[in-house]
């Protein structure tokens, strides 16, 4: 039967790869889209667990005239949004930007947990989490640094895409374009080819609850009245790096040169090595609160991991691609992962991880325990002739010594004799 992910075999969702082919690498897949129809998309089956879908590409940070289609998004462009997927229900919502077209060299990388879930093409709003009269994408449980794997915040609230005007436009046209075809993009009046808006960007804030717009961002990508940036502080940081206008602070990046893609993923796979997350974020006092995400419904929780969320394995073995990614990999003793670069199987015992041997250097060190088996094992049989040589020198030296003491017994009695026949005399 056909392979799933084939055309006459398609998987559910990106998901559904990773639970059912443990093997799988990222790449194309036919999925099933909820009116029934089939559709090639690209899944990245490794980063954060795997199941994200691409959605969109785009070569600049310029939003305005990106296209969409019902063409497949191929990472490497063009630049383009998909149409298709529209009432599709998502989970996280993913930006991930460079500035050169590899992931390798990707200058940010989060996604935004939603809470609730909304089809993709309800992405944007003006009134759920997101200030009157500015729209964006809102509700939103948590943020995750990928670069890090780690939760920076769920105070943050909405990222803000662009003002509010109307329904059809900027925000709105944008929903329309993740479900219908546009040729000149969410912001173009394709009758008269006018650029109607200036907006149109993609952020997020590790300290506050807005981000985009008249407020400050950790990173952000996309553009604000008119100019467009990518902009981006240093790897790991939790400061915000971007300010209004495509300005960048505290120490923050700002060029106009990047590859943008943004992924999609519709749940949590279901085969996953998962483990409690915890994270101190402050609350309206200013003081530190620490909360956990739940890793069986992805919420975040105040309070402290429990016993029994702290960690658990469902199957299988965790595979990574190489020594970055592996070294993500907390600590749990017992764990299996396989590391593709070096082809090697690993253990964790608690510390540390100790590589299991592979089948040949199971069996070389196999003949080596048995020519060192053999090598004792005469050195024992040799002990053993000694021991008994040692033995048999024992009794002979035991029956010179019996004899050399009856021999002085006798020799004593014949001097007692001699002396009393000389008394005698």
């Amino acid at each position: 039967s056909p392979t799933l992910g084939e055309i006459f075999n398609p998987a559910r969702d990106c998901p559904d790869i990773v639970d059912q082919l443990p093997e799988a690498e990222d790449g194309f897949y036919w999925i099933v889209l909820p009116k029934g129809t089939k559709h090639k998309i690209w899944c990245d089956v490794h980063t954060d667990g795997g199941g994200f879908a691409l959605v969109g590409m785009k070569d600049s940070p310029v939003s305005w005239t990106v296209p969409s289609n019902s063409i497949p998004v191929d990472p490497q462009g063009p630049p383009h949004w998909s149409s298709d997927l529209g009432d599709v229900e998502v989970l996280d919502f993913r930006v991930q930007f460079s500035t050169d077209k590899g992931f390798e060299g990707a200058k940010a990388d989060w996604f935004y947990r939603l809470n609730p879930q909304r089809k993709f093409g309800d992405i944007f709003s003006v009134d759920k989490g997101c200030p009157d009269l500015q729209a964006g994408i809102g509700n939103i449980e948590f943020v995750k640094d990928l670069l890090k794997q780690s939760v920076l915040t769920n105070n943050f609230k909405c990222s803000k895409f662009g003002p509010h005007t109307h329904h059809m436009l900027g925000w709105g046209k944008m929903n329309y374009c993740l479900r219908h075809q546009c040729n000149n993009g969410y912001a173009i009046l394709d009758v008269i080819k006018f650029r109607y808006d200036n907006f149109g960007a993609y952020s997020y804030s590790a300290v506050s609850s807005f981000s985009g717009m008249n407020h400050n961002s950790t990173a952000f990508v996309g553009c604000d009245r008119g100019k467009c940036c990518a902009c981006f502080g240093p790897k790991g940081g939790r400061q915000n790096y971007c300010g209004s206008n495509c300005t960048a602070m505290n120490g923050g990046t700002v060029t106009t040169k990047a590859f943008v893609w943004f992924w999609v993923r519709t749940r949590m796979p279901e085969r996953l090595w998962k483990r409690c997350m915890e994270f101190v974020v402050k609350n309206s006092a200013g003081k530190p609160e620490k909360h956990f995400i739940d890793p069986q419904t992805g919420t975040a929780q105040k309070g402290s991991c429990s016993g029994n969320l702290r960690s658990f394995l469902n199957e299988g073995t965790l595979t990574v691609s190489d020594k970055e990614s592996f070294d993500k990999i907390p600590d749990v003793p017992g764990l299996l992962s396989y590391r593709k670069d070096d082809k090697q199987l690993y253990i964790n015992q608690g510390s540390k991880w100790q590589a299991l041997s592979t089948e040949q250097e199971f069996e070389q060190t196999k003949k080596q325990i048995q020519s060192q088996e053999k090598k004792i094992q005469s050195l024992e049989n040799k002990a053993n002739i000694q021991e008994k040589k040692l033995q048999n020198q024992e009794k002979k030296i035991q029956s010179q010594g019996n004899m050399i003491r009856k021999l002085e017994k006798e020799n004593q009695g014949n001097k007692i004799k001699g002396s009393q026949k000389w008394l005698r005399l």
